[in-house]
């Protein structure tokens, strides 16, 4: 007698599955915190850091992954969303949806996003450390392990 195990998913289809939730959560929270940004006019820090949780938390709970590369993707993931948010408070979300669908834009793109966050400011300091906290976040809590 043969048993098969239907339910069986190894670690390539877990991994598959943690970059499309990955994908999928991240524009979700990425367009969500460009939509608050915009209509409250203030940048939230404090979200960066629930931003990344909430894609580490996501891609360990469907993706069940252990090892490095859950981590990474999750991190990637996280500063994804956070360019993507801060696209659509810069830029307004026609602006974003442009810049997003045009490939060589995204160079100048990055290039005000760096100057605009590694200006010396506190302000600016702030909000780079809790970019960097919320990635941090993304990445510890993205395995089960």
């Amino acid at each position: 007698m043969q048993i098969y195990n239907a339910n069986y998913i190894n670690r390539n289809d877990r991994l598959i599955k943690a970059i499309l939730v990955g994908l999928v959560s991240s524009i979700v929270l990425g367009v969500i915190y460009g939509l608050i940004s915009i209509w409250s006019s203030l940048e939230l820090e404090i979200f960066f850091i629930a931003l990344g949780y909430l894609i580490g938390e996501l891609i360990k709970r469907i993706g069940k992954g252990v090892g490095t590369p859950f981590k990474v993707i999750a991190a990637l993931f996280t500063l994804f969303a956070i360019m993507l948010g801060d696209s659509i408070a810069y830029l307004g979300v026609n602006g974003a949806l442009y810049t997003i669908f045009h490939p060589s834009h995204w160079a100048s793109f990055i290039k005000l996003w760096m100057t605009f966050h590694l200006s010396i400011s506190l302000s600016n300091l702030l909000g780079i450390i809790f970019r960097c906290v919320g990635i941090y976040y993304a990445y510890n809590n993205a395995t089960i392990f």
